[in-house]
């Protein structure tokens, strides 16, 4: 499971500045898995909200605004990467808004350099046998997503390996142990 670092300022300069994706979360699942808010605000002066500034060890930046009372979390990346972000934070909510599906032009016209989305990840059974887990994501994504299987793979004691996949540069398959430095 990945970590996230606190962050002790608002990252604005990092991030889409638009809301990248909205959805319903409890507040108690949201703690559980984040723990206290990095701020929230005053409920004197505002609905209650909660915020969460996190540094994934990934290197994915999100930034989380929960309304309490409508438990409605409103979310902010440094990348367009929903669903890396919802597994993240252990959510997969049956309804949710996300921009880019949302609002393809005003996405598109905003955000002008997509990180390109031909990365996969295939496992590798005893024997050979490759089965493909995820396809169409990030780079940053997928070796994510490919550290995450084998640290679960090695926890539950099986003999399965992932590999990372970029689609784009043929056939290469390397190692998901670490993304290449660079």
């Amino acid at each position: 499971m990945h970590r996230a670092q606190r962050l002790t300022a608002f990252p604005r300069h990092r991030l889409i500045g638009h809301e990248l994706l909205r959805c319903h979360a409890s507040e108690l699942r949201l703690l559980e898995r984040l723990g206290p808010p990095t701020s929230e605000s005053d409920p004197r002066r505002h609905e209650p909200r909660f915020f969460w500034d996190l540094e994934w060890d990934c290197g994915l930046l999100t930034s989380l605004a929960l309304h309490q009372l409508a438990e409605e979390l409103t979310v902010h990346l440094d990348q367009p990467e929903v669903d890396h972000a919802l597994r993240h934070l252990g959510l997969d909510p049956a309804e949710r808004w996300v921009w880019e599906e949302a609002e393809p032009e005003r996405f598109a016209a905003a955000v002008r350099r997509l990180p390109p989305r031909t990365w996969g990840v295939w496992q590798v059974l005893p024997g050979g046998l490759r089965l493909q887990v995820a396809t169409g994501t990030t780079e940053r994504a997928a070796w994510c997503l490919a550290a995450d299987l084998e640290a679960a793979a090695a926890e539950a004691d099986e003999d399965v390996t992932y590999l990372v996949v970029d689609a784009a540069g043929g056939d290469a398959l390397t190692s998901s142990a670490s993304p290449p430095a660079g």
